[in-house]
């Protein structure tokens, strides 16, 4: 029978990295087939007392009152609540949209009219004013189409 008395450098690497990998299988496998250690809802009612932040945050992802910014642009109407709108949603660019157009979550364009514009915000009708510009006595005002010369 004969007998390896030999060891050259690459085989001493390969058993090496035989073992590492053999040592990491089971160091592994012993970790992962425990149970997860979960912790007792006592620690986290603590927790949550104290950092101020917590309810802050919590109230974003509950359901609740929809914040909403709305600015009027300018608007085109008629006599029977129709028309379309240009707004600034919650700070974003500026917008055309048309009665019956969705602004955000649950947010609908319901009319336009001289005075404003109607939204229904969840079921609930709420009115948003246009800003009253100062009438500029230097513009000529005609009604129609004029035939220039």
């Amino acid at each position: 029978m004969k007998r390896y008395t030999e060891f050259s450098p690459a085989k001493v690497v390969l058993v090496a990295a035989l073992l590492a990998v053999a040592g990491g299988i089971g160091f592994w496998g012993t970790k992962l087939s425990q149970p997860l250690a979960f912790a007792e809802p006592s620690a986290v009612g603590q927790i949550a007392a104290v950092d101020p932040a917590v309810p802050v945050l919590a109230a974003w992802f509950q359901p609740g009152d929809l914040r909403l910014d709305i600015e009027v642009k300018g608007l085109i109407h008629s006599t029977v609540r129709e028309g379309a709108v240009v707004l600034a949603v919650n700070s974003q660019p500026p917008q055309a949209y048309m009665v019956g157009d969705e602004l955000t979550r649950s947010v609908v364009l319901s009319a336009v009219g001289p005075d404003g514009i109607w939204i229904n915000k969840a079921g609930q009708a709420v009115h948003f004013s246009v800003p009253q510009h100062p009438v500029d006595t230097h513009i000529a005002v005609t009604t129609g189409i004029q035939r220039a010369r």
